[in-house]
């Protein structure tokens, strides 16, 4: 029955309900970010989806009287839940109290009982720290995404446009950090640094947090702890709280008209022994560009640029990836193999593997280095 929370019918009986600012008992209790939560009136209208859902069963006894078809009558109820909604852009706090109702005894026609609810002092506390530290997270990963281009300008006008021509390939690039675990390691610890750093939102909570209210957040939810009692607020937008992109300014692909960029989801699991927050990154490569490639279930480059097979060659031989091709261990690449777009008859298909994950796949022209005996 929880498509019928979404009708026309339900919206216009919530707005005739009463609304008192009380503090009720309820049995159960539930928070959401709530981006279109812009006033009580918004808010009200989204907390009636998250009502527990009516539960019915048969009358018996109580409830004998047959209907028209033959069916007996149902006794349906839900219990009352506080939803609490929470406007991240203007770090509003609305509470409610309420549960469904029918109003026949059998029937799609039922109404909610909505009512305002003053939340405890604690419980407000808790909640407004939590909008707050939401509002400041986005806020910081938005900045320093913004600044991420400007932390590996590279030197080498060659560098930047993939050419190899001076003996030097770049270094800095998304393929690089995608397949290297270490430089991703290094990115998410400067990463960290930067989100405690002086000038950023989340500077203000450094050291200054109450043990038993720190705000937290995975990738699924965003929480806070205060003493007793342990909320934690579902994500219901578009994106997490944490969400981070890194820009970079080299590429395997000579004079791209875009820069590559890697897009991370970032959680918050808590905060170490100096209250300062510890950073996790994990990597969305349906949304990242490598190479000038989007990655979905594996990353298939086509690239002609020679310093591909120079990077694949050096994380082989350091053992943080497997090359294979037609599943046959590959120990290295021809250090001039130019990756051609498709799989002519004169290529190969090479795929790169990381503790037995596929992570890319590449066609190269076939030789017996690159290829093994194929």
């Amino acid at each position: 029955m929880k498509y019928l929370l979404a009708t026309a019918v339900l919206v216009a009986a919530v707005l005739a309900q009463p609304l008192q600012a009380a503090n009720l008992p309820f049995h159960e209790s539930q928070a959401w970010f709530c981006e279109q939560c812009t006033d009580i009136q918004s808010a009200r209208q989204v907390a009636a989806r998250y009502l527990a859902p009516l539960q019915c069963r048969d009358g018996g006894k109580d409830a004998t009287a047959p209907h028209n078809d033959g069916r007996p009558r149902q006794l349906c109820d839900a219990p009352s839940r506080r939803i609490v909604l929470i406007d991240p852009n203007n770090k509003q706090v609305f509470a409610f109290v309420g549960h469904s109702e029918f109003s026949t005894a059998y029937g799609f026609d039922f109404k909610p009982v909505l009512h305002d609810q003053q939340l405890p002092a604690q419980d407000a506390a808790g909640f407004q720290q939590l909008a707050n530290f939401y509002h400041d997270a986005r806020k910081t990963f938005e900045q320093l995404s913004l600044q991420s281009a400007t932390r590996s300008i590279p030197t080498d006008l060659a560098a930047v446009a993939g050419l190899p021509d001076n003996g030097q390939c770049p270094t800095e690039t998304a393929l690089s950090y995608y397949l290297d675990p270490n430089q991703r390691v290094w990115l998410t610890t400067s990463v960290a640094v930067a989100a405690n750093g002086a000038g950023h939102p989340l500077y203000q909570y450094a050291d200054s947090l109450d043990v038993g209210r720190q705000p937290r957040w995975s990738v699924a939810k965003t929480g806070f702890t205060a003493g007793a009692l342990s909320d934690t607020a579902q994500i219901e937008m578009s994106r997490p709280p944490g969400r981070y992109v890194h820009e970079f300014t080299q590429s395997e692909i000579p004079h791209s008209v875009m820069n590559d960029y890697l897009v991370f989801d970032v959680s918050m699991p808590g905060f170490d022994s100096q209250h300062w927050p510890i950073f996790r990154l994990s990597l969305r490569l349906a949304f990242s560009r490598i190479a000038n490639s989007y990655g979905s279930g594996g990353l298939n480059i086509q690239t002609d640029n020679p310093c591909v097979a120079k990077l694949l060659n050096r994380l082989a031989a350091q053992g943080t990836i497997e090359l294979r091709s037609g599943g046959i261990g590959v120990s290295r690449l021809d250090d001039g193999a130019r990756f051609v777009a498709g799989i002519p008859r004169e290529t190969c298909l090479v795929e790169v593997y990381q503790v037995d994950k596929l992570l890319a796949q590449f066609a190269v022209p076939k030789t017996k280095i690159s290829c093994g005996q194929q």
